[in-house]
């Protein structure tokens, strides 16, 4: 994958040390993801834009302001996109 002078960095040495620094974290994003959406179905349960819109509203709130939650997202590397559409605390 990559040498360093002499020295070799393998693509599983990479693999290994992107999991421990970010894979526990997007594991956890997944798992959660996962479970929201089977819980959801089981239940028959939905969210009304209205409601996922003043969802949004309170995490940005609760970041600070709209600027913080932009980057924490880019942090995460997220985003507010949903359905092909740029969803913020006052569109979507």
């Amino acid at each position: 994958m990559a040498r360093v002078n002499d020295q070799p960095i393998t693509e599983e040495q990479f693999r290994q040390q992107l999991i421990i620094h970010e894979g526990a974290r997007m594991l956890l994003q997944m798992i959660d993801a996962q479970l929201i959406t089977q819980a959801a179905a089981q239940t028959g349960t939905t969210i009304t834009e209205n409601e996922l819109n003043l969802k949004l509203q309170q995490a940005i709130a609760r970041i600070g302001s709209e600027r913080d939650f932009e980057d924490e997202l880019k942090r995460e590397n997220r985003t507010k996109t949903r359905s092909g559409r740029n969803c913020g605390p006052r569109r979507c």
